[in-house]
Formats: C-alpha cells, sequence, structure tokens
C-alpha cells in the first residue's frame, strides 16, 4: 500500500525546519493536558507508554515531565523525527527509547520494546 505524504518527513533537513517552525497550540496543549489527566486516573506502580507518531517529541516531553514512575517508547517511521524527539527529551534518556517502525506495516508491533500499559497519539 502506498500513501502519499504532503511532507518529507524521512528528510533530515525538512524535518528539522519544519519542527523548528512547530509550535504546540493552545489547542494542543489542552490534548496534551487531556491525555495526562487520563494517565494520571491509572492507580498502577509503574506506566509504560507507547506513543504512536511521536514526530518531534512535544507530547513525550510534557508528559515526561509530569509523570513518575514511567517508561515511554515512541514510535515513528521517519529516523529524523526520531532524532529530532530523542535531542527534545534528552534529559529523560534513562526512561525514553526510539522505535524506527511504519504502522503501514502489519508487523508493526514486532518491534516494540515493550509491551505497553498506555498507548497514546496525537
Amino acid at each position: 500500500m502506498k500513501i502519499e505524504a504532503l511532507h518529507e518527513f524521512h528528510n533530515e533537513g525538512f524535518s528539522e525546519e519544519w519542527s523548528n517552525k512547530f509550535t504546540p497550540t493552545p489547542e494542543r496543549i489542552r490534548l496534551f493536558k487531556t491525555i495526562l489527566k487520563n494517565i494520571s486516573t491509572k492507580k498502577q506502580n509503574s506506566i509504560s507508554i507507547l506513543e504512536l507518531g511521536i514526530g518531534p517529541g512535544f507530547l513525550a516531553e510534557y508528559l515526561l515531565n509530569k509523570l513518575n514512575n514511567v517508561t515511554y517508547e515512541g514510535l515513528d517511521f521517519s529516523l529524523a523525527m526520531l532524532k529530532i524527539a530523542a535531542k527534545r527529551t534528552a534529559k529523560f534518556k534513562d526512561l525514553i527509547s526510539f522505535t524506527k517502525a511504519d504502522l503501514i506495516n502489519e508487523n508493526w508491533t514486532d518491534k516494540l520494546k515493550e509491551n505497553p500499559t498506555i498507548v497514546v497519539s496525537t
């Protein structure tokens, strides 16, 4: 299956330029808060979060700043975006891992490092 993309997220220069222009809007921050609120209601000692399409890592950075006892796996098809997300979340390097996989491939779950307790995506 081929899906046409309007963005060149495999291109490092394009991805870097795009993520530098992108700032989470108030609406996006409200979404982040809603996701955090829903995660916070889970009464578990530790949580393993999987983010589908981590992109430049804004949601990961937000959640990792707010949550304790959590591990995080960011999945994306773009190595360029994974590099940007890793840079953005560098202070959480012991809590976060990154996985390159394409959700169009039906075997993408085989690449996961953990079995997540929570899956998020924006």
